[in-house]
């Protein structure tokens, strides 16, 4: 599929023909092999947030993090303006992931002191609340499938205790391994629903 030139050229139109504003509490996943389809994708998702009363929070690569802030930029928000008031927090999603880590993996505790203030926050605060991360790709890059699947139940655990829609964005490269089918099928049994 990622390798049918079909594809590339349709990635940014299946993105903006998603009904991004009809996503509630979900926990979801969208695999993605171009960084502009992705950055418009999460635009688009915690626009709807931040163009109503509520929160949104990003927890993603630099070049993600400023390619989103531009995007909102255009579309007529102020994010700097947006997280003064608390309503939108932009995270590097390397420097998260070691908040949260303890001798390089994965922390419960640690999660829910960070992840959990954050959305518990801004759930209290907002009451709405879009949070879109990449932690999860960054260690299914490094060859840590078992840990990313942890942090996807981790995620799954918070969502039990405040509502929100979490987008998970995986790179086309993510599924490249030996058993492709078995890994793509472990990643999609931990969300709610995959956007192909």
């Amino acid at each position: 599929m990622f390798d049918d030139p079909q594809y590339h050229s349709d990635e940014k139109s299946r993105v903006r023909a998603f009904h991004w504003n009809r996503v509630k509490d979900e926990h979801f996943m969208q695999c993605f092999e171009q960084d502009e389809a992705l950055i418009e994708g999460v635009g688009l998702f915690v626009q709807q947030a931040l163009k109503g009363e509520s929160a949104a929070i990003i927890i993603a690569t630099e070049e993600h993090r400023e390619g989103v802030a531009n995007f909102l930029r255009g579309n007529g928000l102020d994010p700097a303006r947006l997280q003064r008031e608390g309503r939108f927090t932009s995270l590097d999603a390397a420097e998260t992931l070691a908040r949260i880590s303890v001798d390089g993996r994965v922390n419960r505790q640690r999660f829910f002191e960070v992840a959990g203030t954050l959305i518990s926050r801004a759930s209290n605060s907002w009451g709405e609340v879009r949070a879109f991360g990449e932690m999860v790709n960054l260690l299914w890059l490094e060859g840590k499938r078992a840990e990313a699947l942890e942090l996807e139940g981790l995620w799954n655990q918070l969502g039990k205790i405040y509502p929100f829609a979490l987008f998970c964005a995986y790179s086309k490269g993510a599924f490249e391994c030996g058993e492709d089918e078995e890994c793509f099928s472990h990643v999609c049994e931990a969300h709610s629903m995959v956007i192909l």
